[in-house]
């Protein structure tokens, strides 16, 4: 009998994961009567199986399968020899060879999912193990937002890494600022040398640590300038102060990026009470302290008027000037031909136009203080003007002084409020 024809093997691929079932067909003349497979695994026999079969009509079609974990541990290489044998004892062979390999083993040690990052560096550490190497790494650092609808990441940072990297240490300006009370994630991709990737991640809350409340060494009122100035103690290294006047629940920045505050309000109002808060932030993580308050009061009865682009040069009264203030609000009158209502009265339909005018006058005996007054007026046409009573506004000023009698000046202070502005 001749000796049967050699099988051609169907099916091998060149590699399989361990979780893979290798399945492997061929076909056989009708005469053979078996196949006999044997497992090699890195060239020694490790198991001899048979293979089932079904007849055609021309000849036999044969099948062998099994898990890719039951041949061999990952990082081998198999051979299948099929030998089909016919009823004489003469037979034919031929062989597939694959290796069994799996993904890469990831371990991301730091930061461990569901931890918390008071403070920078950002330190990534992991950890791989796999058989075929390292081909490449990838790291990336993203935001996480998430409503009741979306949900939505954001890389803000990545980066390719050497193949040989274990550990990352991030810190501004390389790694964006991380906002605090906000999460992230570190996704982590490793690629190894079959080809085969594993990614990996941990998501971690920022919870920058508070520096510490300030705390207020003095607060100094200069009733000739009218200013107040405000100093608090040493602030704590790497952080700054921010200055900020609350009056009727209006806030206005005073002074940021503060070493230690010892900050001149050029601007406080006049005889009211109002307050200052000073809030230390550190210069690395952003993380702000709890406020300190600071209740404040110009115990003066003086009018002020400031002049200059930052409110530098200032005028103080100390005494109550003759005072004269106009309001009109902008509007027309109609008379309509019925008479109207309200026994023939005009109706009044009133615009968004307004004016607020007035003048001060007072008699000093203080030449220079005249001359100053005009020596300002002729520099700057604008001015804030501030009265004792808290209110402050900003007007063109155009002054006027006369001479009455000896050693004794009259200057009356004509006014146009205009919108405000901080200096």
């Amino acid at each position: 009998m001749a000796a049967p024809s050699t099988p051609v093997i169907n099916g091998a691929k060149s590699n399989y994961r361990p979780t893979e079932q290798v399945e492997l067909t061929w076909t056989s003349d009708t005469s053979v009567t078996s196949s006999q497979v044997q497992v090699y695994v890195d060239g020694e026999l490790s198991s001899t199986q048979a293979a089932t079969s079904s007849a055609t009509w021309a000849y036999l079609e044969w099948t062998w399968t099994a898990t890719a974990s039951t041949l061999a541990p990952v990082g081998s290489t198999v051979t299948v020899l099929v030998t089909t044998t016919n009823p004489d004892g003469t037979s034919a062979a031929a062989n597939a060879t694959f290796g069994i390999y799996d993904q890469p083993d990831v371990t991301l040690v730091s930061p461990a999912h569901g931890s918390t990052m008071s403070g920078y560096p950002l330190s990534i550490v992991w950890s791989v193990s796999d058989v075929t190497g390292v081909s490449a790494q990838r790291v990336r650092v993203v935001k996480v937002s998430s409503s009741e609808t979306i949900y939505d990441t954001r890389t803000i940072w990545g980066d390719v890494l050497a193949t040989d990297a274990r550990n990352l240490s991030l810190n501004l300006p390389e790694l964006p600022y991380l906002v605090n009370d906000s999460a992230y994630e570190v996704w982590l991709d490793v690629t190894n040398g079959m080809g085969l990737e594993t990614t990996v991640y941990a998501q971690f809350l920022v919870s920058w640590t508070k520096p510490a409340t300030p705390t207020l060494d003095s607060l100094t009122p200069d009733y000739d300038a009218c200013t107040m100035t405000v100093t608090c103690n040493a602030l704590p290294s790497g952080t700054r102060a921010t200055l900020v006047r609350v009056v009727d629940g209006e806030r206005v920045a005073l002074a940021s990026e503060l070493g230690n505050v010892d900050n001149v309000d050029i601007m406080p109002p006049l005889g009211v009470q109002y307050t200052y808060e000073v809030t230390v932030t550190d210069n690395v993580t952003g993380a702000a302290s709890d406020p300190l308050v600071i209740n404040a009061w110009m115990r003066t009865r003086a009018w002020a008027i400031n002049f200059g682009a930052d409110a530098e040069e200032c005028i103080t009264m100390h005494y109550n000037p003759d005072e004269d203030r106009r309001i009109e609000h902008g509007g027309e009158l109609y008379h309509f031909a019925d008479g109207g209502t309200g026994g023939g009265l005009p109706v009044y339909y009133s615009t968004t136009d307004r004016e607020e005018n007035g003048t001060f006058s007072w008699d000093t005996d203080e030449l220079a203080v005249v001359d100053r007054l005009n020596t300002l007026s002729l520099r700057y046409p604008m001015g804030w003007i501030r009265d004792p009573f808290g209110h402050r506004w900003r007007a063109h000023i155009k002054p006027k002084t006369g001479h009455d009698r000896a050693n004794v000046w009259r200057i009356s202070l004509d006014w146009d409020a205009v919108r405000w502005e901080e200096p």
